[in-house]
């Protein structure tokens, strides 16, 4: 646990491994290690849990490390069709934690489904800005990088999204065939231009 300024102190007891290698031309050396990788992960109540990033432990060196908690946040919304405004089942979503990216750290990503009406929520995430990207069958995808941008809950607290409306997708089917015979012709190139 962390003292009245936020520091803590770990003593850890490492593996020690030994391994001895005959090699082709008979020599023979012995090879002895003490390495471990591990992560640092801080939780305490009313605060998002804190991991850092993996880092690899030797022996005699001592490794610092530096935890930020944040309150955490919670998301909720509705996705919903962008014309009937009804909620879609099934959407899979994603928020990823610009934040981290930035500072360096890598970013967790926290996914959620929507239900039979199109809601959804996520609780406990760390305080931070994030983007977020939604799919769902038969509309076209959905990333907040090309409509409202960063979501913003760096204050921690509950965030209602409101309704994030989704266009339905939609696509070209044909035959190419040859002109005077009507057969058909495969591996024609295909491709959709607007009109100029």
């Amino acid at each position: 646990t962390t003292d009245g300024a936020g520091e803590f102190s770990m003593r850890v007891k490492m593996k020690y491994w030994y391994q001895k290698i005959r090699y082709e031309d008979g020599e023979e050396r012995s090879l002895t290690g003490s390495t471990e990788q591990v992560a640092v992960i801080a939780t305490s109540p009313g605060y998002a849990p804190a991991k850092s990033q993996p880092f690899w432990l030797k022996a005699g060196k001592e490794q610092t490390v530096t935890l930020s908690l944040a309150i955490p946040a919670a998301v909720s919304g509705r996705v919903v069709d962008s014309v009937s405004h009804e909620g879609i089942a099934g959407a899979r979503g994603t928020l990823t934690d610009i934040d981290a990216i930035q500072s360096g750290r890598p970013p967790s990503p926290y996914n959620f489904t929507t239900d039979e009406k199109g809601y959804f929520s996520l609780n406990s995430l760390p305080a931070s800005s994030y983007t977020m990207s939604i799919e769902a069958d038969g509309y076209a995808d959905y990333n907040s990088w090309s409509t409202t941008g960063r979501t913003n809950l760096s204050r921690g607290g509950e965030t209602n999204l409101g309704d994030i409306p989704m266009m339905r997708s939609t696509g070209v089917s044909g035959r190419v065939v040859d002109a005077e015979s009507g057969e058909p012709i495969e591996g024609a190139s295909i491709e959709l231009r607007k009109p100029q």
